[in-house]
C-alpha cells in the first residue's frame, strides 16, 4: 500500500508555503473577530444536539471506540482485555459524558458500545486516548510519559 503524499515524511511540505501562509492569515483573522467564539459555541451546541442520538453519529462513535479498543489490546498484549477496557472509564463528575469506572470493565465496555450515546462514547474515546491516568492509553503507546496512578 502506498502512503498518501501528505503522509510521506520526506522533509518537504506537501502544501506550498504560500498556501500555508494564506490559510494562517485567514485563521488569525477569524480568531480575532469578536463574533467568532460566540458563533462557534452556538454552532457546536447545535451540532452536539443534532448528533447526540443521530444513527450515523452513534455508529461512527461506536466504531471508533471499538477500533480503539482493538488497537490498545494489540498494543498492550501483555495486559488482559479487562485491564485495557478499564482505560475507557473514569470517575470524574466534573467531566461531561463520564459514566464512571466499572468493574469488570469489559462487560461495561460492551454495554457502552450497545447503549451509549455519542457524548458517552466520545468521552470513553477521549479517556482511552489520553485523559485516563493509566499506562494503557494511546498517549503512552505513542511514547508519552504518563505514569500509572
Amino acid at each position: 500500500m502506498t502512503a498518501h503524499p501528505s503522509h510521506v515524511d520526506d522533509g518537504a511540505s506537501p502544501v506550498p508555503d504560500a498556501v500555508t501562509a494564506r490559510a494562517t492569515r485567514k485563521l488569525r483573522a477569524m480568531y480575532v473577530d469578536p463574533t467568532y467564539f460566540p458563533k462557534a459555541e452556538e454552532f457546536e451546541a447545535r451540532l452536539g444536539s443534532f448528533a447526540f442520538e443521530h444513527p450515523r453519529a452513534v455508529r461512527a462513535a461506536r466504531q471508533s471506540v471499538s477500533r480503539l479498543f482493538e488497537v490498545l489490546v494489540a498494543g498492550f498484549s501483555e495486559h488482559d482485555r479487562d485491564e485495557v477496557a478499564a482505560v475507557f472509564f473514569k470517575d470524574d463528575p466534573t467531566s461531561s459524558g463520564q459514566v464512571g469506572e466499572r468493574h469488570p470493565a469489559l462487560p461495561a465496555l460492551h454495554d457502552l458500545l450497545r447503549h451509549g450515546n455519542v457524548r458517552e462514547l466520545m468521552t470513553a474515546f477521549f479517556n482511552a486516548t489520553f485523559f485516563k491516568d493509566s499506562p494503557l492509553t494511546v498517549e503512552v503507546a505513542a511514547g508519552g510519559d504518563r505514569r500509572a496512578a
